[in-house]
């Protein structure tokens, strides 16, 4: 691993670290960086990247550029593939504990900023409203055609500056846009399992202060490049799960019981949805919080025809306001009698 981040550091009034994670995006990459250094701001700023041993020509480029700002451009070059080894989190891991700005700016190295004054616009605003904890905006969307398009992918609610209706109905803030107040030192270490870690990042930051959506376009997210973007809707919708789990797992630990149970819900109406795709290893792989274990999940799954015969006796008003997870508890009632003890927790 290569690792130019301490140097050239006497420069310790860093008020924005802006934080890149890459792999094998040399073709996107000089975009990506270009669009840091033109920002025109009234503070210094560092710009963390991280290659993940990129096989193309990704880090010469970004070798590049850390000639030409030593200074400013501080990046971590692994020479192993740290995914294929099972390490995740990559911008937490290797990005946010080198941070050393007062604010964290995020972009991944195949997505770029546009406007010269993003950083200041959004620094500007957070400092100014210390109860707001992190600051997105608009996006643009770059399809594989090269056609830009106006943002089709997220829709922002009404009420959507609070942690529980970011909890309640899923992410609506695009990567390229956030910047966020670095608080990000005692975040559990099971973020760095979550499959949508910056999810993860959003909610865990929404204990801290509200969010601030800014209604003007200021980067550019390209579609169907990325791993995210080319899954099959099952697949993100289970690997949003994944994180919801863990999300549940803080959120209970920390006392927060509403907003854990607004991931347990959700968590329980994607089962109920896709009970025909799912199989013991996606359940497997949900079984991270008692509410949702293994054992109650695979007895579920054989037994998922009566299960869902007796959901469709329920009147449609209890269905919709009873979490479909407490219905499985009742439904599963006898089920549960033929668990042996030793798999109980």
């Amino acid at each position: 691993m290569s690792d130019y981040s301490n140097t050239n550091d006497a420069n310790s009034e860093i008020l924005v670290s802006v934080s890149c994670t890459s792999f094998n995006h040399g073709e996107y990459i000089r975009r990506c960086i270009e669009g840091f250094l033109m920002q025109k701001t009234n503070f210094e700023f560092e710009i963390l990247i991280h290659d993940d041993a990129s096989t193309d020509n990704t880090q010469e480029i970004i070798k590049e550029f850390w000639a030409k700002y030593p200074d400013k451009v501080k990046p971590i070059l692994q020479t192993e593939n740290q995914y294929s080894k099972g390490e995740r989190g990559m911008m937490l891991r290797f990005n946010f504990l080198r941070a050393r700005g007062k604010y964290i700016a995020i972009c991944e190295g195949d997505d770029y900023w546009s406007d010269p004054q993003k950083l200041q616009k959004q620094v500007d605003f957070l400092e100014q409203n210390p109860d707001y904890v992190l600051c997105f905006h608009d996006v643009d969307v770059l399809l594989p055609s090269g056609e830009l398009k106006s943002d089709f992918i997220t829709k922002i609610p009404e009420d959507y500056e609070d942690l529980a209706t970011l909890a309640k109905v899923g992410n609506y803030i695009h990567t390229p846009s956030v910047i966020f107040r670095n608080q990000v030192q005692n975040m559990p270490a099971y973020a760095l399992k979550a499959t949508t870690g910056d999810y993860f990042l959003y909610c865990y930051l929404g204990q801290f202060g509200k969010f601030k959506h800014l209604n003007e376009s200021m980067a550019v997210y390209r579609y169907g490049v990325g791993v995210w973007s080319q899954n099959d809707e099952f697949t993100r919708l289970f690997s949003t799960q994944i994180t919801n789990c863990y999300l549940a797992k803080y959120f209970g630990e920390q006392g927060h019981d509403k907003i854990a149970d607004l991931f347990i819900d959700r968590i329980s109406q994607f089962i109920k949805n896709n009970i025909k795709q799912i199989e013991k290893t996606h359940i497997e792989k949900l079984a991270i919080i008692p509410s949702i274990n293994l054992h109650i999940s695979i007895t579920l799954l054989e037994e998922r025809n009566k299960l869902q015969n007796t959901l469709l006796r329920i009147k449609p008003s209890i269905v919709d306001n009873v979490s479909v997870g407490r219905l499985v508890g009742i439904v599963c009632e006898r089920i549960m009698k033929k668990i042996s003890k030793g798999f109980r927790k």
